[in-house]
């Protein structure tokens, strides 16, 4: 029993493997510092009838969540951070997503959702940031969103170099994803390095060296304005133009990788994607980028004053410690995990699957609207 008299439920996360998995077990083992819940974790097989509450990451489900249904038919069952729609991740009670873009997806699929934003965790330090001759800009992830700064992050960088001398690492797992095929700075102004990650890159090595962050996550787009006409909808009654927004962004879309460069009081310029804007606040806890103008502008702000960049890495740290710190997220847990330990799962509406499909309906009506629009302007030029 907890300190309030409820029952302490029994959590298992089910891990699997990989080498972000470490960054999942180390906030929730969090969850046993409250007083409601014992939480445990392992790699694959266990005891299923002990917990009222299993989650298992995704690519663990087709193989253990029927077993655990047999077994414990009671006990509610969560994946986490889904990849995919298929199999025995339908069958899932709830969701852990992490981020606002998965949420998006997979509510048509799990009324019960919950955004817990697994990140590395560390010891916070806040950097002092000082005037200096170099800037360095500093990216940490996978090699697939540091190819993706191309071409418009890539091309603004390349102008920043015209009037500061720029420096730009890379730190992402080189070893196993090798190298970018092409060359992001194709000018030769801009000193590139691509550096091996390790447990300790932020401690170590970003805190003493980086002074912008920067978050690239959009899709580049080719040729957008062709692809504005091939995607066009019913332009006389959504009012579509040439210059409407057009934006790519993968469904695992999430803030984490922000999250280390706030622990260390390094200000960030991310893309322009759900997540980010609902992070930042432009000019306050960092900039936002999108266009090439766009992340000139904010990168330029940044490198053009030390006081700048130490009062947004402020900014942003003390947002980050009231907001998306571990202890936070596992506070909201705890209280949707008694929820979920003890109502009944709730389904979603199958027709939210076919919403899209109801353009074909306005297609046909679209068409009758044209017919009728082409009759007006045919009896004023007969008249």
């Amino acid at each position: 029993m907890d300190e309030t008299g409820g029952k302490k439920i029994r959590v298992l996360f089910v891990a699997g493997k990989g080498y972000t998995i470490p960054f999942y077990v180390n906030m929730l083992q969090g969850l046993n510092k409250t007083s409601s819940i014992h939480f445990t974790s392992c790699e694959g097989e266990a005891n299923w009838k002990k917990f009222d509450v299993i989650m298992l990451m995704y690519n663990t489900c087709d193989k253990y969540l029927r077993n655990i249904r047999k077994n414990n038919p009671a006990c509610k069952i969560g994946v986490v951070d889904p990849r995919h729609i298929e199999g025995e991740v339908l069958n899932a009670d709830f969701a852990v997503v992490q981020g606002i873009e998965e949420e998006n997806w997979l509510s048509d699929y799990y009324f019960d959702i919950f955004r817990y934003d697994f990140h590395p965790t560390f010891p916070c330090q806040l950097k002092r940031h000082t005037d200096k001759e170099k800037i360095v800009i500093g990216y940490h992830g996978n090699k697939i969103h540091l190819q993706t700064m191309y071409p418009y992050l890539t091309t603004a960088i390349e102008a920043l170099a015209n009037d500061f001398n720029i420096k730009f690492r890379a730190y992402y797992n080189v070893e196993m994803l090798g190298h970018v095929e092409f060359d992001l700075f194709p000018s030769g102004k801009v000193d590139y390095k691509e550096i091996q990650w390790k447990e300790d890159v932020f401690t170590e090595y970003m805190v003493k060296n980086v002074d912008i962050g920067v978050v690239p996550n959009l899709i580049p787009i080719k040729n957008p304005s062709e692809a504005k006409k091939k995607i066009e909808s019913f332009p006389e009654y959504f009012n579509e133009h040439e210059t409407d927004n057009l934006v790519r962004y993968k469904t695992t879309s999430n803030i984490a990788r922000l999250y280390p460069f706030a622990r260390l009081g390094i200000p960030v310029v991310a893309d322009m994607y759900p997540s980010s804007c609902a992070m930042i606040r432009p000019g306050v806890t960092g900039f936002l980028g999108g266009s090439a103008g766009m992340w000139y502008r904010s990168l330029y702000k940044l490198a053009s004053s030390a006081e700048l960049r130490s009062c947004i890495g402020k900014n942003l740290q003390e947002q980050y410690l009231l907001n998306a710190s571990a202890g936070i997220f596992n506070k909201s847990f705890e209280e949707f995990l008694h929820k979920i330990a003890v109502e009944p799962a709730r389904k979603m509406p199958l027709e939210l699957l076919n919403a899209g499909n109801r353009l074909n309906i306005m297609s046909r009506d679209h068409k009758k609207f044209l017919l009728r629009k082409c009759m007006k302007i045919t009896k004023y030029f007969l008249k």
